[in-house]
């Protein structure tokens, strides 16, 4: 998946809803992100892997109006294979 999504991971990941709100270093959530594409697998890369799942949910959340926190900077770049159907 990060080798066929990598385009769309790394635009929207880089403005990341989680970096927004305090709760990563965007500079290093990049960085583990580039590892793992290219196949480096550190302890990280499982916190990584929940990064990405939270930061997905975050995404949907507020493109649902569920949060309203950093709203307008949290979808400046919603991931398009994110976005729930619920």
């Amino acid at each position: 998946m990060v080798q066929r999504q990598w385009n769309e991971l790394e635009a929207n990941l880089s403005g990341a809803a989680l970096r927004v709100l305090g709760f990563l270093d965007a500079t290093r959530f990049l960085e583990s992100l580039r590892e793992l594409k290219n196949g480096i697998l550190t302890h990280s890369t499982f916190q990584l892997l929940n990064g990405i799942k939270l930061e997905l949910w975050l995404r949907d959340v507020a493109r649902r109006g569920i949060i309203h926190v950093a709203a307008q900077k949290i979808l400046k770049g919603a991931l398009s294979f994110s976005q729930s159907k619920a």
